[in-house]
């Protein structure tokens, strides 16, 4: 949140028009005071979706506004746009052969490990037998 309030104080963001990440803040800022009162009210399960959103909307902010100042040395003229900054197409294509393997792999041993330790862990210890 510090971040997003020095980005704002220390650039003219908020004179460009269009989307300057405003209101993703403004909302961020809102969704992390009402987390903290469902924390005070002891409503964790929505304390916890909305700090996931704060998260969110921050990203956004973050984003929306490093897009016009994504500059790597502004006095010697480099800028980092997204022709420049993008992969080509050989890596895009190495990266989705690489994905289609290993996000299925990953995606089973998730299911795995949670089908393995699904069930809570209580006060009740049985004996080890050796």
């Amino acid at each position: 949140m510090v971040l997003v309030i020095w980005i704002f104080l220390s650039t003219d963001i908020l004179t460009k028009p269009g989307i300057n990440g405003l209101l993703s803040s403004i909302l961020a800022a809102l969704a992390l005071i009402v987390t903290g009162w469902f924390i005070r009210t002891g409503k964790n399960g929505w304390a916890f979706v909305l700090g996931a959103l704060v998260i969110v909307l921050l990203t956004i902010t973050v984003f929306t506004v490093s897009i016009p100042y994504s500059r790597l040395h502004a006095e010697s003229g480099w800028s980092l746009t997204i022709d420049n900054a993008s992969s080509s197409q050989y890596t895009l294509r190495i990266m989705t052969i690489i994905a289609v393997i290993f996000v299925p792999i990953v995606l089973v041993y998730q299911g795995w490990t949670y089908w393995v330790f699904r069930k809570r862990v209580g006060a009740k210890h049985e004996e080890l037998v050796y």
